[in-house]
């Protein structure tokens, strides 16, 4: 569960292997097969990447870093 500390602490962090961040809420009432297949493709990606410890997708983020 993702409570304040690790909501503000994650808020500050680049995307990465443990980390995507969505503008947008995943789009399923009114979307096509395409945009109700990206969520599943975003887990999916997440699942797969090599990494220590949880992954995380945050809805309602835009990623910051200037690079």
């Amino acid at each position: 569960m993702v409570n304040n500390e690790l909501l503000d602490a994650l808020r500050y962090k680049n995307e990465g292997t443990d980390l995507d961040f969505k503008i947008e809420q995943y789009r399923f009432a009114g979307g096509n097969d395409f945009e109700k297949s990206e969520m599943l493709k975003d887990i999916l990606a997440m699942a797969n990447a090599w990494r220590d410890g949880t992954g995380y997708i945050l809805l309602g983020f835009k990623d910051t870093d200037p690079t």
